[in-house]
């Protein structure tokens, strides 16, 4: 809620190290869940070569 440009902004790290944010678009339901207390998981499903940044990780994420 304090993301200056996305309220509904989730982080998405793995070991300690930010991989990104969950997507924009689909982002609101699932600060809802979190905002809840709902526990969530991920995990990365592919990881590919990208000259973006942003195309190099894909996750999949589950309210449990």
């Amino acid at each position: 809620p304090d993301n200056p440009h996305d309220a509904n902004a989730v982080r998405v790290e793995w070991q300690g190290h930010m991989l990104g944010y969950v997507p924009r678009a689909q982002n609101a339901t699932l600060a809802w869940a979190m905002d809840r207390g709902d526990p969530v998981s991920g995990r990365i499903s592919r990881v590919r070569e990208h000259r973006n940044p942003r195309q190099r990780v894909e996750f999949e994420v589950f309210v449990d």
